[in-house]
């Protein structure tokens, strides 16, 4: 079966995915991160998936802004080889 729409999308790529989704997100439900990240893992793709505690879609929260720029710097850095910022 084909998948469609962002899993199927996701599958196709041969980059690196960076999944960052706030638990308590309404607008869009953590489970569609979590679909993708099946997918992305079942063929086998190179990814990491974050989830956020305590925050919504708009990331309304300063503190996990924050956190979103520390994994963002987390993940260049260990798959471009750039240094850390921490």
């Amino acid at each position: 079966m084909r998948q469609r729409g962002a899993v199927g999308t996701g599958l196709q790529a041969i980059m690196l995915l960076l999944l960052l989704h706030p638990e308590q997100d309404i607008t869009v439900p953590i489970e569609q991160s979590e679909m993708m990240a099946t997918a992305l893992r079942n063929a086998g793709k190179n990814y990491a998936f974050v989830r956020i505690d305590g925050d919504d879609h708009y990331l309304s929260v300063s503190q996990t802004r924050k956190r979103v720029l520390e994994e963002l710097g987390k993940f260049l850095a260990a798959h471009t080889g750039a240094p850390s910022t921490k």
